[in-house]
């Protein structure tokens, strides 16, 4: 892989994990947040703060404490 291409990837990188880190900001502002325990918000956070950031993991617990708010408050 050229220099330029890990410079891509590592810059695709820094921006999904910079939008996922807005999203979890964004859901602990949300009242609705308050009728849920904080256990899927903490593995989210957890895994978006560890290094090396498990991005794909990081977006799944961030889909599923969305889906769990959006069912709690349906």
């Amino acid at each position: 892989m050229a220099i330029a291409e890990v410079d891509q990837a590592l810059a695709r990188l820094d921006a999904d994990h910079g939008e996922i880190a807005a999203n979890l900001a964004e859901l602990q502002d949300d009242p609705a947040v308050r009728f849920l325990g904080v256990m899927s918000y903490r593995r989210a956070y957890e895994l978006l703060h560890s290094a090396p950031c498990d991005l794909a993991a990081a977006t799944r617990a961030v889909s599923e404490y969305q889906r769990a708010i959006t069912e709690k408050t349906a």
